[in-house]
């Protein structure tokens, strides 16, 4: 965030339908973002958005300087989140799940930590981050699959030099939980359907979606590998057939 300014420093706003007191202020590409700072009249509330101004003013009285090649600004992690999300909307499949799994762990970063200076998330902060995925019900293969994701996001960002590699070397250090030693809840196993059950439901299916499901009993494929199979790419040598997909995930 950069304001030229004490007088155009941003005032704290009510966001009623979240009861967050927040404020609207430009980040480093110069979009308008809200950030957000706790509960509305709150005291965590006022202390984080009188650093956040602190931080404005301490920027506004700094003289410009040339930046050094690969010299790395200390961001908020809204900001350094907003670039994460593009980059993986940009690696992954349009509709990715891993997408979708990305933006939903970044919510609860960004509420909690939104506001914070990305050079000081730490350890400990992504260890109150691993206990609200617990409080919100996850499984604790759930949650540590969510921590190694923040972890991941850091990664990205330190080889962007986009936050110091200390910072993510530090967040590596906090370690997934452990079962049994940890107030998260054990998934249950994924166990294969009884082909008694299959045989019973393969009648009242459509003629496409039963033979998708044939077709996945017999080659083991996901349900997306199926129903992108195509003949063009398949070899028949008498009785075999040999299928050679353009992608595969395996």
């Amino acid at each position: 965030m950069s304001h030229s300014s004490p007088s155009q420093f941003p005032r704290l706003l009510h966001h009623k339908f979240s009861n967050r007191a927040y404020v609207m202020a430009r980040n480093s590409v110069g979009d308008r973002q809200a950030v957000y700072f706790g509960p509305w009249g709150s005291e965590e509330a006022q202390v984080a958005y009188s650093q956040f101004i602190a931080r404005l003013a301490a920027e506004a009285t700094v003289r410009p300087r040339t930046a050094a090649r690969c010299q790395i600004v200390d961001h908020t992690v809204n900001e350094v989140a907003v670039a994460f999300v593009k980059h993986v909307t940009g690696y992954y499949p349009p509709k990715s799940s891993e997408v979708r799994t990305f933006k939903l762990t970044l919510r609860p970063l960004r509420e909690k930590y939104g506001h914070v200076v990305v050079s000081q998330f730490g350890p400990r902060c992504l260890k109150e981050l691993q206990k609200h995925f617990v409080a919100d019900g996850l499984k604790r293969s759930e949650v540590n699959r969510r921590t190694g994701m923040v972890k991941r996001m850091f990664k990205w960002l330190a080889a962007e030099e986009l936050v110091p590699v200390a910072v993510y070397q530090a967040l590596a250090t906090v370690e997934g939980l452990k079962r049994g030693r940890s107030a998260a809840e054990e998934s249950e196993p994924v166990l294969p359907v009884e082909d008694a059950l299959v045989e019973a439901t393969l009648p009242v299916l459509t003629r496409h979606v039963a033979g998708l499901v044939r077709f996945q009993r017999l080659t083991g494929c996901r349900p997306g590998e199926a129903c992108r199979f195509r003949m063009s790419l398949v070899t028949v040598v008498e009785d075999v057939w040999l299928y050679r997909p353009v992608e595969h995930k395996g």
